[in-house]
């Protein structure tokens, strides 16, 4: 009975690791599927302004891309999770019990990369929208050269 109780313990815990992670990760795969789809949109149908479609597929792109870097700094928990899952399969009871403390530092190397976030967005922001492009460059004292903002 003991024993059964320290699975339920177990499955109970990996069930709060998992759910968290799996509630984050779902509005970013929409994101991602309706870019996906925004840009098919976009290379079917005929606008009557090009600058317009430009602005849309950069809006498109920036949006994508904006989703893409959050989904894989969330893949480090899926890490943690792999790990965790691992150390579930072994025949040690001494084991189960020192699950969390083994994946301490795992676990803070991994959360790390959350910080990243708010660091990396508005470096894409800049890199993909092309007035954002232009000013910084022109900030830089490369806005002379127009082959460099292309």
């Amino acid at each position: 009975m003991i024993f059964v109780m320290k699975y339920l313990n177990i499955l109970f815990k990996l069930f709060i690791l998992i759910f968290p992670t799996i509630y984050t990760l779902i509005p970013f795969l929409i994101i991602i599927i309706i870019g996906i789809k925004m840009v098919k949109y976009i290379n079917n149908h005929a606008f009557p302004n090009s600058q317009l479609k430009n602005y849309i597929k950069q809006l498109t792109k920036n949006l994508i891309i904006l989703t893409i870097v959050p989904f894989f700094s969330f893949s480090s928990i899926t890490i943690i999770i792999i790990f965790l899952i691992n150390n579930f399969n072994s025949d040690s009871n001494s084991k189960l019990t020192e699950i969390y403390s083994n994946s301490f530092y795992l676990q803070y190397i991994c959360y790390i990369f959350f910080h990243l976030i708010p660091i990396f967005n508005p470096i894409i922001c800049i890199l993909t929208n092309k007035p954002y492009k232009k000013f910084s460059n022109k900030l830089l004292g490369k806005g002379k050269n127009e082959a460099i903002i292309k």
